[in-house]
């Protein structure tokens, strides 16, 4: 999609307004199944300024825009153990648990022993898992799944700034600069819950969330030269950046620390929270996820481009050209680590009389408190930055013909030719099918690394 915005300019007398929009808890509706009012506050309040700086040459607008949300995000549920499983005891489910340390070999697979009653002895509940657990909320209702009723409080705040000073340098020259800056942030760790971040109603460390601040800055210069009244020439050059730091709300815990986890990276993988996915029946919520995870995103953009109107007769002509470039400067695990576990029912899982694998038995949480993983991935990157680089040039031509007074009709061609992606930094590697291969005894077939950091039999020494 394409959007386009005016911003107003200022004339040879002052001008201004001060607004200021209002919704609160207390002057809404409360709905026909909520017991009370749902918590919504939100302002939105600003001004604008306008007028000369030099009488009929020099003219500025100036502008401001705050919003203020707090709402309370809707209630919902979510799966916590219950306080007995915290402790080792599963004697609430109707399915056995089995201790990993008895699985011997059998004729045909394996046997495990179950733990009598199904309760695991406290001394081999992990020091760990027990660190990672105490933070937990305890269950709003007795049930094993869903027994947990919450929600969070979601808060933003946005401010934007607009400056934009326009000078007639002569009766058929102006030139007009604008400059405009915001920030969108979180003044406090949770998101709004949507399909986009469907954080869970847990409270931190365990929801999947994370703070995210936008800020753009937008600099632009325009010239327009009327060259005769019914022709127009305007030249812009814009600069745009965007800039999007999101951290993990969990990262300045020094959460390996605290559970004694030890060997871990420097970085996320040792600071923040466990991000652990549970898996099979009975299972709680995963404590945190995708959406948790550092990011860092600058986005800069630069373009060029000049039109010219010509308005002859009932025809209404525009030509015009652009040239865009763009760089988006991307920081993925920019902490330089990251840790991920899973754990499945398996590990506890028992096995029938032929040493098969019984899927339905076993608790992922149970496996959780003995330490035994279904799965954990540990990234240590030592290339975080990666820089997308795209350019494009566009031309047009339009006629805006009108026919009679009641109808006009609008023909145009436009053509954008978009140029090859490069990544700046020479971070990308290729197949190449036919170099020899030391690691393969010279067989043919090499993956090639870009420009020319790499040992010489695998790098290409060139760049995109």
């Amino acid at each position: 999609g394409s959007e386009n915005y005016t911003i107003k300019s200022g004339t040879s007398q002052f001008h201004g307004s001060v607004f200021e929009y209002l919704r609160n808890t207390v002057l809404d509706a409360r709905g026909f199944f909520p017991a009370v009012r749902p918590v919504e506050h939100q302002n939105e309040f600003g001004f604008t300024v306008g007028g000369p700086i030099l009488k009929n040459k020099l003219f500025f607008f100036t502008s401001y825009d705050g919003w203020r949300y707090r709402v309370t995000s809707p209630t919902q549920f979510a799966t916590v153990p219950t306080l007995k499983m915290r402790q080792g005891d599963f004697s609430e489910l109707p399915v056995a648990i089995y201790d990993p340390l008895t699985t011997v070999a059998v004729s045909g697979g394996f046997a495990r022993t179950a733990f009598p009653g199904n309760i695991i002895p406290a001394n081999r509940i992990s020091a760990i898992s027990n660190a990672y657990q105490s933070p937990l909320p305890a269950p709003t209702n007795s049930g094993l799944q869903n027994n947990y009723l919450g929600s969070v409080p979601v808060s933003y705040n946005n401010d934007s700034f607009n400056l934009k000073v326009d000078y007639n340098l002569t009766a058929n020259h102006r030139v007009s600069g604008l400059y405009t800056h915001g920030k969108r942030s979180q003044p406090g760790p949770y998101r709004e819950i949507s399909t986009a971040f469907p954080q869970t109603v847990l409270p931190l460390p365990y929801t999947d969330t994370r703070l995210v601040s936008e800020i753009p800055t937008v600099f632009q210069l325009k010239h327009t030269w009327t060259i005769n009244p019914s022709l127009v020439n305007q030249v812009n050059f814009s600069y745009n950046h965007f800039f999007v730091p999101i951290t993990n709300a969990t990262s300045d815990g020094k959460w390996s620390t605290k559970s004694g986890l030890k060997g871990l990276p420097a970085g996320d993988a040792s600071d923040a929270f466990l991000e652990a996915a549970f898996v099979g029946a009975n299972s709680p919520s995963g404590w945190r996820a995708v959406n948790s995870r550092d990011f860092e995103d600058n986005n800069y953009n630069y373009t060029f481009q000049d039109s010219l109107l010509w308005v002859k007769n009932k025809h209404s002509f525009k030509f015009g050209f652009q040239y865009q470039q763009t760089a988006d400067h991307t920081k993925t695990n920019d902490t330089g680590s990251l840790l991920t576990t899973s754990f499945s029912n398996l590990q506890t899982a028992g096995f029938n009389a032929t040493g098969g694998l019984l899927g339905g038995t076993g608790n992922a949480y149970a496996s959780y408190l003995l330490g035994a993983l279904n799965g954990a991935t540990v990234n240590e990157d030592s290339i975080v930055l990666t820089i997308a680089q795209f350019s494009s040039y566009s031309w047009w031509v339009a006629d805006d013909y009108k026919v009679n007074s009641r109808l006009t009709v609008n023909l145009g061609l436009r053509h954008d030719i978009m140029l090859p992606y490069t990544e700046g930094g020479d971070h990308f590697t290729y197949l190449d099918p036919t170099a020899p291969n030391p690691a393969a005894g010279g067989r043919p077939g090499v993956l090639r690394f870009g420009g020319n950091s790499a040992p010489s039999a695998i790098s290409c020494n060139c760049s995109q």
